[in-house]
């Protein structure tokens, strides 16, 4: 049953990004959904950015671990700085017309910036990607009884997929479906664990 119900959800995500690929025209379209995302879709594509798996599975041991203080950098902080881009850079930036970060370098500071640019933010995106690639591969394993490097090289291989389909639009469309499920799932557990543990108050009052 599980089986089938993962492999109904990597179709259906197949399926969206080639209904979202029908609106892709040019690059822009392609890498920045030709800057025209409504917020009810830009904002879970940015929450789904910042808060994967590798924070849902991290933050929460850490908060476990250490108590609610470890909260203060994840998911807190991280959601401060979201904030104040938000307010602070991202009309700037939106006007600059730009389609990467290293477009930015380039208007400021010249080619030569915007390649070295590039070149030092590959290789740090490497470390971020692998790790919600090792969350979810780990999600897989537990789940479905696989070994951990299937698990990986599955969710590297759907989530490169659909993503080269149809680009922004693809990973926009179904991070607003998955952002959803997340929630939902999220908010049946926390109500689950708490009547487990016999009510929110008594439990969140022992926090350090």
């Amino acid at each position: 049953m599980l089986a089938a119900l993962a492999i109904a959800y990597v179709l259906a995500m197949f399926a969206m990004s080639l209904v979202a690929q029908r609106r892709i025209r040019d690059v822009e379209d392609f890498v920045v959904a030709g800057r025209r995302l409504p917020l009810w879709m830009a904002g879970p594509t940015v929450l789904a950015t910042w808060y994967g798996a590798g924070v849902l599975l991290t933050a929460a041991d850490e908060v476990h671990r250490v108590g609610l203080s470890a909260s203060l950098l994840d998911p807190i902080g991280a959601g401060m700085c979201l904030l104040i881009a938000g307010v602070v850079y991202a009309r700037p930036l939106w006007r600059l017309k730009l389609t990467t970060l290293p477009d930015l370098f380039r208007l400021r500071y010249g080619a030569t910036a915007e390649v070295l640019a590039g070149l030092f933010m590959v290789p740090t995106y490497f470390g971020w990607i692998a790790a919600q690639f090792m969350a979810l591969g780990t999600v897989l394993q537990a789940t479905f009884s696989i070994p951990l490097e299937s698990a990986v090289l599955l969710v590297a291989l759907v989530g490169t997929g659909y993503t080269l389909i149809g680009g922004m639009w693809s990973v926009t469309v179904t991070d607003v479906l998955q952002m959803t499920l997340v929630a939902l799932g999220l908010s049946i557990l926390m109500g689950a664990v708490f009547h487990h543990v016999g009510g929110a108050p008594s439990r969140l009052g022992s926090g350090r």
